[in-house]
Order: C-alpha cells, then sequence, then structure tokens
C-alpha cells in the first residue's frame, strides 16, 4: 500500500540498528522513544502510520485504541504473541514479522547459541559456583558437573533453531533424537526422529524449539510425567507451551535434574513473581531463567532490524 511519507513511530528504539532508522527516516516522518511510556508516545501513535516494536509491552485494543491512522505493526521477531493479531486483522492493520523467512532466519544463530549456553550453563553449575566463589569460597567439590558427550538430547521442533541446535549437539558427541509434527522437517538434520513420549522417556536433555501459537501447555501435566529421570529441561521458546507449575513441582521432587528457560508464563503480565519457576529460583540453583534474552545479541538485532526496515520499504512500493 503507498503511502506518501508515512508516519513512523518506533517504541522501543534504545540501540536500534543505525542503518534501519536511516532507511526509515528516507521513508517517512520518524520519531523514536525508548519506552511506550514516554512522555508524547500516546500522542505520535494517535497519528502514526508505521508502528515499530520489539517485546516490552502486548499490542492489543487497549494498547492500540487510539491508533486510529495506523496501517502497520513490525516486529524484528519470529514470535507475535505481544500482538493481537486477530485484531490487527479486524482493523486492516497488517503485521510485518519474520514469520516465514526461513532463508534469512538460517543465518540467524543467536537463540541457538544462548539454547547451548543455557544448557552448559546448568550443567557445569556455572551460575551457583561463580555465586559461591563471589562469596569468597573455593569449594571445588560442591560443584562437580557433568559431560555432554555420550548423552542423549532431545529436540522438540526441528525447525531453524532445532536444527542448530542439533549441529551443536552433533559437536559435542551427542545422539540425537527429535520430534516434530512436520514429517517433513525430521529430514533436514541428522537426528533420529522419535514419538514425543518416546524423546521423553529417553532423553538427558530436552531442548523445546516450537512457536507459542497455538501451542499453550504443548507440554501438558501428564506428558511432562513422561521425562526421563534426571533428565534436563531448556525452554527458549515460548513459557505458554509447558505447564509450568508442573516443571516446577518435577523439579522441587527431583524427577528432574535442572531447568534452564529464556522463557516464563508471566513475562508478558508483568508479573513475574506469581511465575512458579521463578518463586522456585529463589532458593534452588538448579533453575536458570534469563529474561528472554536468546535473541538479544547486537549481531542478530541489528540484522533483523535492517530487514524488517526492508520489509516495510517493499510493501510501500506495492
Amino acid at each position: 500500500m503507498h503511502l506518501h511519507k508515512p508516519k513512523i513511530v518506533i517504541a522501543e528504539a534504545g540501540e536500534y540498528s543505525s542503518a534501519a532508522l536511516a532507511l526509515y527516516q528516507q521513508l517517512g516522518e520518524l520519531q523514536q522513544f525508548l519506552s511506550p511510556e514516554e512522555n508524547g508516545f500516546a500522542d505520535a501513535i494517535a497519528h502514526a502510520n508505521v508502528l515499530v516494536v520489539r517485546l516490552a509491552k502486548v499490542w492489543n485494543a487497549a494498547s492500540l485504541a487510539t491508533a486510529q491512522h495506523l496501517q502497520y505493526i513490525l516486529t524484528p521477531t519470529t514470535g507475535l504473541d505481544h500482538i493481537d493479531t486477530t485484531y490487527c486483522a479486524l482493523k486492516g492493520i497488517q503485521v510485518v514479522s519474520l514469520q516465514g523467512e526461513t532463508d534469512f532466519l538460517d543465518h540467524i544463530p543467536s537463540t541457538a547459541e544462548h539454547t547451548w549456553a543455557l544448557l552448559l550453563a546448568s550443567v557445569k553449575k556455572i551460575v551457583p559456583a561463580v555465586a559461591d566463589v563471589q562469596q569468597g569460597a573455593w569449594n571445588r567439590n560442591n560443584w562437580k558437573g557433568n559431560n555432554l558427550q555420550g548423552k542423549t538430547i532431545g529436540i522438540i521442533g526441528l525447525g531453524r533453531v532445532g536444527r542448530q541446535v542439533a549441529r551443536f549437539a552433533a559437536a559435542f558427541g551427542m545422539h540425537c533424537l527429535a520430534y516434530d509434527i512436520h514429517q517433513e522437517q525430521l529430514k533436514l538434520a541428522a537426528v533420529q526422529p522419535v514419538p514425543l513420549v518416546d524423546l521423553l522417556q529417553q532423553s538427558d536433555v530436552i531442548s523445546i524449539h516450537i512457536p507459542g501459537a497455538g501451542n499453550d501447555d504443548f507440554l501438558s501435566a501428564e506428558l511432562l510425567q513422561q521425562c526421563k529421570h534426571g533428565s534436563i529441561l531448556v525452554n527458549t521458546s515460548r513459557g505458554n507451551v509447558w505447564n509450568e507449575s508442573a516443571v516446577a513441582e518435577l523439579l522441587e521432587t527431583g524427577h528432574i535434574a535442572a531447568v534452564a528457560t529464556d522463557v516464563i508464563h508471566e513475562e508478558l503480565s508483568g508479573q513475574l513473581t506469581k511465575s512458579p519457576l521463578w518463586q522456585l529460583a529463589q532458593y534452588n540453583n538448579r533453575v536458570l531463567i534469563t529474561p528472554h534474552i536468546a535473541g538479544a545479541t547486537y549481531e542478530s538485532m541489528a540484522t533483523t532490524e535492517i530487514f524488517i526496515a526492508k520489509k516495510l520499504q517493499q510493501a510501500l512500493l506495492q
């Protein structure tokens, strides 16, 4: 849709790609805000044609109520759980994201790298060991870890990130099982396809890489009971895909050995302290939580921000 000098508003412009900003300035009248709570943002969104967002806020009927001129929401993400896409469709707002950009995303390694960082930190007990040293201790025997070589990893979801994780697993000498509802995905990596229950029962490490949309409670309390005793769960997908209360209970009872996650169910609600895993992490060092930073590297964010700006450019030329 052609717009003459659209009004473009960036809701979270901190450390935004300079190349992407330059392109937005060429395309329209650009306004930048560090936060949607910043003074002047409410007036800006009321006149905006294009809204560029990250992950700090949920964009729904309430937060977009005054955006009567909005035609595009741009998000340099694959997940869209921070945007009410049903509302946007109703209002004729086009959501421009990274969904479906397979060729481009194959060259973005940040989420898979973070997955592996969480796994290594968990099996090597790095975080509590560092904290112990910071307290003046040198308790080498207290923080013995485990090797990954020879262990079995089960990857749930063999899309772009899952395949990258499978390559890391092979480099570490691990046996790799995989489950995906799309059978063709299983042919794209050196993995052993298995049914989901078999994967849970046989894997020393279970790594989750499925989209949040349509997968609420995918790993239900009943399914989680099938996890191999002493296994480690890693989640860099979305917090809604597992039953978080059940995960916390299995960890507390010792059924699973550790949890390392970049996502929790309450992260978009602003009610962090209601998260069962966050509550458990206050006293249990077998829980490792990072604040949804798997994709947040300088390189990957700049690359995706430029890509999304170019997608807007293409859309405006149509």
